[in-house]
């Protein structure tokens, strides 16, 4: 979204999205957008901003960047 939109209205209707959320997954689904969004952020204007993006997001799974939960906790995604 940060792509293609505002950084205000990607925050938003990532945030909005979760409004239902509780516990572990609205942790997870809110941090894992605030770093999707700055990978956005990142490669806006760039030639394949989408595929650079995905591409890092990726990276960042395999990396541990990002958060899954696991037998009901939130820990890094290369756990």
């Amino acid at each position: 979204m940060e792509i293609r939109l505002s950084t205000k209205d990607a925050y938003e209707i990532a945030t909005r999205h979760e409004s239902t959320s509780r516990g572990n997954g609205k942790e997870m689904d809110q941090r894992n957008s605030s770093i999707g969004r700055q990978l956005g952020r990142d490669n806006t204007g760039k030639a394949s901003a989408g595929i650079r993006s995905r591409d890092a997001c990726k990276n960042g799974t395999s990396r541990g960047k990002l958060w899954i939960t696991k037998s009901g906790k939130l820990v890094r995604s290369n756990a």
